[in-house]
């Protein structure tokens, strides 16, 4: 491990050499830290990965029809998807930008994830939009399979399959494919670090949370709202009825490695920013003020922002501003901040093709889009639905153990986040496949019984909610 982690640093001290323009010399330490920590990355993810094509393979041959299931859900849902978005392409007149070389300059305003990803793929496949197209669609795929063994090993195989089919055909990833990478490579690492927890607790060595923390590190230069989930994952280890001292050993030690997959970019921020200490970005702060200021109706506001932007030496002190400002503005008017919390909410969960909507129109015909606009729209209202009646029929059984709280947690989570932040129609795209697991869960209930279970009701559905869950112990150790 050793070995490999340096030979992983002298590879990419030409990339780390290059990453930062205009900023002056590294320091040696700086470079062994963030070839080390990038390296580590690299073998954990390697590390993770060898053996499971020989549990798939294993797994296809004890299991052939489930293997054959996922095998044609997959591969027709990813070359339906991949022609989809060929012919919007098509439509806008204009496909999505190609995958350029890392350039970060002298800012940290956005998060280097979504970046450092693109970079990587551009240089296995070409930076084209169909490397793009590509990009988007393996991401989905990914996806859709982890929700499926996440989904089977909460709630059983039943409600894997209904999972799958549901996150497979669902025309979101469609209009986010275009251009939303960091919304889709975000849930895909939510998903992923969802299935690390997901194992027994005993088989969470040290090896085991090295590689949860690293992933878990680059998850939040992807997405920074993941940089709570170490405590998240410290309270889960305690309802697993871990004891206190090795729940927060396993925490710290996830904790450690996710700050050391953070630590070169931090590292590089401080000599950019000159001696200023930014974590991951500099738009918390911009975010949170483009949310709650007087001009707002829930959605970001640019204009109030760019307004600013001349105002100040650097984006750090802008992004401190712009905090103190909102912070400002919520005490002095709660009424409204508790107003726009609604919007924002409206904003959220409304819509599932306003993004798609904003790309295309003025650039196809009004009947088009709005054929378009409904085919997204109309299964996203019947999902909504389906997963407001789940959760009123059958919450206890839904939420009837750790690992069912946790993908719960996760709605709940987004839905707190944007009662205070900026809200457009595609941010609900990380909570999307918690959703449409516990959608599959109530499928898998309502099926299992349906006169019974929807006679009864959410008002008297008390007899069903206290029947024991369906054994989920024998899918855990099929995919274990």
């Amino acid at each position: 491990l050793v070995a490999l982690t340096i030979l992983a640093a002298l590879l990419l001290y030409p990339w780390l050499h290059a990453t930062v323009r205009d900023g002056g010399q590294w320091s040696n330490l700086v470079y062994v830290g963030s070839g080390v920590a990038l390296g580590g990355i690299i073998i954990a993810i390697v590390l993770a990965c060898w053996s499971l094509p020989l549990r798939l393979l294993s797994r296809a041959v004890m299991y052939p029809r489930t293997a054959m299931f996922l095998w044609v859900v997959l591969v027709v849902s990813f070359a339906g998807r991949m022609a989809v978005l060929r012919w919007e392409d098509s439509l806008a007149g204009s496909a999505p930008q190609s995958m350029g070389v890392v350039h970060f300059e002298n800012t940290a305003f956005l998060p280097p994830g979504q970046a450092l990803a693109q970079w990587a793929v551009g240089e296995l496949i070409g930076r084209t939009p169909e490397a793009n197209r590509f990009f988007a669609c393996v991401i989905v795929t990914a996806a859709s399979l982890l929700c499926y063994a996440l989904a089977s090993m909460a709630y059983g195989k039943k409600a894997g399959r209904y999972a799958l089919l549901l996150i497979a055909f669902m025309p979101s990833w469609l209009s986010y494919g275009m251009l939303e990478y960091d919304l889709l490579l975000g849930m895909l690492l939510l998903l992923l670090i969802y299935m690390f927890f997901a194992r027994r607790s005993k088989k969470h060595t040290l090896l085991y949370l090295a590689v949860f923390g690293l992933i878990l590190g680059f998850t939040c230069l992807v997405k920074p709202i993941a940089l709570v989930f170490p405590a998240a994952i410290f309270l889960l280890y305690l309802g697993r009825k871990v004891r206190f001292a090795p729940a927060l050993g396993k925490s710290a030690i996830i904790t450690v490695f996710m700050l050391a997959a953070i630590a070169p970019w931090t590292a590089r921020n401080w000599k950019v920013m000159d001696g200023k200490f930014v974590l991951i970005s500099t738009n918390g702060g911009v975010v949170f003020y483009s949310a709650n200021n007087p001009d707002a109706d829930g959605l970001a506001k640019t204009k109030i922002i760019s307004e600013l932007s001349g105002q100040y030496d650097n984006e750090v002190e802008m992004n401190s501003a712009c905090r103190d400002k909102a912070i400002e503005f919520v005490r002095e008017n709660p009424d409204q901040f508790a107003k726009l919390a609604g919007q924002r909410q409206v904003w959220l969960w409304g819509s599932d093709a306003g993004y798609l909507s904003g790309i295309l129109e003025d650039r196809v015909e009004p009947n088009t889009l709005n054929l378009i606009r409904g085919a997204h729209q109309l299964p996203y209202a019947i999902l909504m639905g389906v997963f407001a009646v789940s959760i009123l029929m059958f919450r206890k059984r839904l939420i009837a153990n750790v690992l069912q709280v946790s993908i719960a947690g996760m709605v709940i989570y987004v839905w707190l986040l944007h009662m205070v932040f900026e809200s457009h129609p595609q941010h609900h795209l990380p909570a999307l496949p918690f959703i449409l697991i516990m959608v599959a869960a109530g499928l898998a209930e309502l099926t299992k019984n349906p006169s019974k279970a929807i006679g009864q009701g959410a008002a008297t559905s008390a007899a069903i909610e206290n029947v024991p869950l369906a054994n989920t112990t024998a899918p855990l150790e099929e995919f274990e």
